[in-house]
């Protein structure tokens, strides 16, 4: 399997709705940023609902791992968590 890399991205917004069964139109939504070139790094330039701790987590797995899905999956669950509670 392989992976989704993203280093020529230069800005992007991902947005996810149906997660809160009593909102299915709320929308969860963070941007993302990489510079050009090979040692650029991602920086998170948006982000409601989640704290600083987590997305600091998930950016540096990302810029380690350079693993998009990876980190789209995880911002995934924890949005969730948020509705859950559990975060």
């Amino acid at each position: 399997m392989s992976k989704l890399t993203s280093r020529h991205l230069v800005a992007d917004r991902f947005a996810f709705t149906q997660l809160d069964p009593s909102d299915p139109d709320r929308v969860f939504a963070f941007s993302i940023y990489c510079g050009d070139g090979d040692d650029s790094t991602y920086e998170l330039r948006q982000c409601d609902y989640l704290g600083k701790d987590i997305l600091d987590s998930h950016v540096k797995e990302l810029n380690d791992t350079d693993d998009m899905s990876l980190f789209v999956r995880r911002m995934r669950k924890s949005f969730q968590a948020v509705i859950n509670g559990t975060d």
